[in-house]
């Protein structure tokens, strides 16, 4: 079985098969469980009429939670059909349970909390990571409207833990998008194109996943790739012209035919020694791009510019501004503006839709 979340991803759910039912299904389950004195129990409702049980069964936080269905029901569209499709199997003397079995327990607390109106028991702040699985449950069950009172604050939360490892920055990612804050959502992105290498940026890793999903990570590592290659062909285009220089001696700027012949041939030994050092060199063997941060690349090459302008510099003062070191800095510059996550029109549109439904402007 499959969820479609509100961010338009599809989601299979874990160990799926024929004989299985997953995160949603709804089943009466056995008395012995219920009464299980190691669950937790809390009451939303007086009145309730259905209890969930959430959480992988005999895991610690596994919980069961009475709530009112018709507040279920009017707060999600998933959560109204997934409780009009358990309706036949209420057995148990008249009880009415259903499994959650994949879901946070106490993110559905929070949830419920607040579709409950218990406002004084939802949290302003939260770790990261708690905030994230939040997020994961919001969009999983397309619950926004009622999130107004709380938004700002789990955002400027978010925010202000860092710094951050790439996983951090990921999950800060996932609650800007989910919560339809864009300009957290671009300066999360921003560090992650810039400063995580392709290889980090793992599919199976359970705290990148939402952003595969949601389709930001694909793009990121596609502009980081795009970006590497780019500077890759910049270093090899200029070493191929400091090669090709070396018998006209242009590109250095003395009048000495003898002197630019040798200028041009010590910047290319220079760009040659400094490429080789860091296996950077044309060759048969591929550079492994997916180990580069992009960050990291930049600096490779502003340290190889200014090994060609030391080379330059020890032929005197006439010889300080030959060679390609002024031409690559521009270059390197530009490409460095271009260091910007490109987000989807779609991706936009559900960020300002997302505002919009949560009512509250950032």
């Amino acid at each position: 079985m499959s969820v479609t979340t509100s961010s338009g991803a599809t989601m299979a759910t874990p160990s799926e098969s024929d004989d299985e039912e997953v995160s949603l299904e709804c089943l009466a389950i056995a008395r012995s469980e219920y009464d299980n004195p190691g669950i937790t129990k809390a009451a939303f409702d007086e009145q309730g009429d259905v209890s969930l049980l959430v959480g992988a069964p005999g895991a610690n936080d596994q919980a069961i939670y009475t709530v009112c269905s018709r507040t279920l029901s009017r707060a999600s569209p998933l959560l109204d059909t997934l409780l009009r499709s358990s309706k036949a199997d209420r057995q148990l003397d008249g009880g009415w349970i259903v499994r959650l079995p994949y879901d946070d327990p106490q993110s559905i607390r929070i949830i419920l909390n607040i579709v409950h109106g218990r406002f004084r028991d939802v949290p302003d702040s939260m770790a990261l990571g708690s905030l994230h699985q939040l997020c994961i449950s919001l969009d999983k069950y397309h619950i926004a409207e009622c999130l107004g009172p709380w938004a700002k604050n789990w955002c400027q939360t978010a925010r202000r833990l860092g710094p951050y490892a790439v996983r951090g920055h990921a999950q800060v990612a996932w609650v800007a998008y989910v919560l339809g804050n864009k300009s957290m959502l671009q300066e999360a992105t921003q560090i992650l194109l810039r400063e995580t290498s392709p290889w980090e940026l793992v599919e199976g890793d359970e705290h990148l996943l939402p952003l595969y999903l949601a389709g930001i990570l694909d793009n990121i590592k596609k502009q980081q790739i795009e970006s590497l290659q780019s500077l890759v062909k910049l270093m090899h285009d200029t070493w191929s012209d400091c090669v090709a220089n070396c018998s006209s001696g242009r590109g250095c700027l003395v009048s000495s035919d003898s002197e630019r012949k040798v200028c041009t041939a010590a910047v290319a030994g220079s760009l040659t020694a400094s490429l080789h050092k860091r296996e950077l060199l044309p060759s048969s063997k591929p550079i492994p791009l997916e180990e580069y941060t992009l960050a990291d690349f930049v600096d490779i090459a502003r340290n190889i510019t200014g090994e060609i302008v030391q080379g330059c510099n020890r032929w005197g003062a006439d010889h300080r501004k030959c060679g390609p070191a002024e031409k690559v800095l521009k270059a390197i510059e530009l490409a460095e503006e271009s260091f910007v996550p490109i987000l989807s029109m779609a991706q936009l549109e559900r960020l300002k839709e997302q505002a919009e439904r949560i009512g509250v402007e950032y």
